[in-house]
């Protein structure tokens, strides 16, 4: 415990809680839930200069960088002056990477670890990330079990947070979802509404998830929509959206929300969109966690994702919550796998994944006991209250030595 007070020490990084970025929102849930039992303290990625803020008494939020990177340089004097018990960290690969050439060498270092990926290519670069973390908790069953096969320990896994305190299934009837009907006019009853929340980058397969709108149209679908709620100009985008869009003729069937790469819709109307969807899409080329589809889980929405990483077990194992669309690899002309980013991802296959649509998405009876299905596993296994549990458990089990606090250079 902390030489000074009763209260463990912990010192968090990761993105900033004050934005909408996912590790971010996840790390203000979780503080949320366990500000009462430890001392927090926070190094945000995203706050660049200035001095320490005091965040509603929950954390003291530091800046971490000075150059508009995710390199945390003000780590080792954040360290020095806070003293952490533990020293907590969830971000990708490469933020383990940099954190390394920081960290004091005494500090005991807990990393969540993320891992959304089957290339064994990848595992070194593993190796190398998390060799000076002391504790690795994966995010998933998948990474947890992917790695340790690969000789890659992984201690644990504790699920991503997911708000089912807000994200939760609502009657048809309910008078938010009524007035969001009356202010959004493309919303006709019986329309099928198909939803994409997230950012437009490599992994997410936009140009896939377009081409599967295009598919259902050129079938003869008629009555349906994509609620595309994405910011189709981010900076991280692979493609011209609504280039793409035009190029398809697919206008009529794509709604695009408000949206900006750090800036959501609000949660009660982001809820109301889950509710009101037929099926969440994510033909994704690989996700460590995959926010958006437990949250879709979560309001009780079934989904088609790729079948890869970690939606073989939202989807369960006879699919009774999810739906897994087949995928394929690309190759190269010397017939070796195509690498994306450095790393061997599939692509969905789009006419497989129209076909799981048109068979599924007419079955209301089908579709209900899965969203149950679903928003039962969402709260049991990814509520604030069980995460924030696991969490206690894990930091509680350690007896911390106070040559830990104390032996500060």
């Amino acid at each position: 415990m902390s030489a000074i007070k009763n209260k463990m020490k912990l010192l968090m990084c990761s993105d900033d809680p004050d934005t909408i970025l996912s590790y971010g929102l996840l790390s203000k849930m979780l503080i949320d839930k366990i500000h009462k039992d430890y001392e927090i303290h926070y190094l945000s990625l995203q706050y660049p200069m200035g001095k320490p803020i005091n965040r509603d008494g929950k954390y003291i939020k530091y800046p971490a960088h000075n150059q508009g990177e995710r390199n945390p340089t003000y780590l080792p004097q954040v360290l020095g002056d806070v003293k952490p018990d533990i020293f907590w960290s969830n971000f990708d690969i490469q933020h383990y990477q940099n954190i390394e050439k920081y960290i004091h060498p005494q500090q005991l270092w807990l990393g969540w670890c993320p891992w959304d990926n089957h290339d064994q290519g990848q595992i070194p670069r593993a190796q190398q990330a998390f060799k000076k973390v002391d504790i690795r908790i994966g995010i998933s069953r998948f990474g947890f079990e992917f790695l340790n096969v690969n000789k890659v320990r992984i201690d644990d896994y504790v699920y991503n947070i997911v708000d089912t305190e807000w994200f939760k299934p609502l009657p048809p009837n309910h008078p938010s979802i009524t007035n969001w009907k009356n202010r959004n006019r493309w919303y006709k009853e019986g329309t099928k509404v198909l939803l994409f929340v997230g950012r437009p980058n490599w992994r997410k397969r936009i140009i896939h998830l377009l081409r599967i709108i295009q598919e259902l149209k050129q079938r003869g679908n008629k009555n349906f929509m994509l609620f595309l709620h994405t910011n189709i100009h981010d900076p991280a985008r692979t493609v011209d959206i609504d280039e793409l869009i035009n190029a398809l003729e697919i206008q009529d069937h794509v709604v695009r929300s408000p949206f900006h790469w750090d800036q959501g819709i609000p949660k009660k109307e982001l809820n109301i969109l889950y509710n009101l969807s037929t099926l969440y899409l994510a033909p994704h080329g690989g996700e460590g966690f995959g926010m958006p589809i437990v949250e879709s889980m979560a309001a009780g929405t079934p989904f088609i994702a790729s079948d890869y990483c970690t939606s073989r077990e939202f989807a369960g194992e006879n699919q009774d919550r999810g739906f897994l669309g087949p995928i394929t690899f690309m190759k190269e002309p010397n017939g070796q796998l195509r690498l994306d980013k450095g790393v061997v991802r599939p692509y969905p296959i789009v006419s497989k994944f129209a076909d799981i649509i048109e068979q599924v998405w007419n079955d209301d009876k089908r579709l209900k006991k899965m969203g149950e299905n679903g928003s039962k596993w969402a709260k049991e296994n990814c509520s604030p209250k069980v995460v924030a549990d696991k969490w206690r458990d894990i930091f509680n089990t350690f007896d911390i030595p106070i040559g830990r606090v104390e032996g500060y250079a």
